[in-house]
């Protein structure tokens, strides 16, 4: 049995260059989608829609590998404190984030005639689900 996992395929580190550079672009996304957030209510609906359908996906790209790595890492020794370290700051940057969500979905649930907006286009359409769940909050 095999009793060590590799997470080499993700990194080989925190101090892997490609796990630096992803925690650097998740801490450069979380501040797009906040700047974003900020601006939201000055776009036209189908824009802002959009937009932050896209930065919602990249930043759940990005946290959930270095994230997944963290956790991973802490999992397999619960003595590693470099991963329990990581784990936290990832945590701490996208709490930061809570206000600006919260900022998008109220912007997104007094758009008018949201679900006919959404059932028109072709890219938002497959996220009908996700936003009548807004609706219903």
């Amino acid at each position: 049995m095999n009793e060590q996992w590799d997470l080499g395929r993700l990194y080989s580190g925190f101090d892997d260059a490609a796990y630096v550079e992803d925690f650097q672009a998740f801490r450069d996304k979380v501040a797009e989608f906040c700047s974003f957030a900020d601006g939201v209510a000055r776009m036209q609906p189908l824009e802002g829609l959009r937009t932050g359908i896209r930065l919602q996906e990249e930043l759940d790209h990005i946290s959930d590998k270095i994230g997944s790595y963290a956790h991973l890492r802490a999992a397999t020794n619960a003595r590693d404190t470099e991963a329990v370290s990581q784990s936290g700051k990832l945590m701490g940057i996208y709490s930061g984030m809570a206000a600006a969500g919260v900022r998008f979905r109220t912007w997104v649930r007094e758009i008018p005639d949201l679900m006919e907006l959404i059932r028109g286009d072709e890219i938002l359409r497959d996220y009908e689900f996700f936003f009548k769940s807004l609706l219903e909050m």
